[in-house]
């Protein structure tokens, strides 16, 4: 998820960008994506956490 949000920005651009992911609901693709979003989310508290002990 983190890889296609950072291929969305261009060199120069000054707009924000909003990624969209799409799944069908009730299906595989739409578990993982879920599972992907908990544990991008706990990575991103962990390296806060680590920021905020140095």
């Amino acid at each position: 998820m983190r890889q296609a949000s950072r291929r969305s920005w261009r060199i120069g651009q000054t707009e924000p960008v909003q990624v969209v992911f799409m799944a069908y609901r009730n299906t595989l693709q739409a578990d993982a994506l879920k599972l992907v979003a908990v544990e991008d989310n706990d990575l991103v508290a962990l390296v806060l956490a680590i920021c905020d002990d140095s």
